[in-house]
């Protein structure tokens, strides 16, 4: 069960699991569901970084550490916000 706790410990992980669906090569990156942006820190090469996040608190944070971050609106996908992030690959 998700408590606030585990949620809170999740949402600050820069996720070092997830670089390794990453290719050797990009240029670009959009990360859905990008929270504070902590995972944007694992990546050590230029390269252009987009964040979708619906907390607009996150977002704020996100984007002291992204090239642009975009607030979805919570309605669209419920009050607590969406349940997974992705990581896109875009050029």
């Amino acid at each position: 069960m998700i408590n606030e706790k585990s949620e809170h410990i999740y949402s600050q992980s820069m996720r070092p699991e997830m670089y390794d669906f990453l290719p050797s090569e990009y240029s670009k990156v959009l990360e859905v569901g990008c929270n504070v942006g902590n995972f944007s820190q694992l990546l050590n090469k230029p390269y252009e970084y987009w964040g979708v996040e619906p907390l607009k608190e996150a977002a704020e944070i996100a984007k002291t550490k992204m090239d642009k971050v975009l607030v979805l609106d919570r309605y669209l996908c419920g009050e607590k916000g969406p349940i997974l992030g992705v990581v896109l690959n875009v050029g």
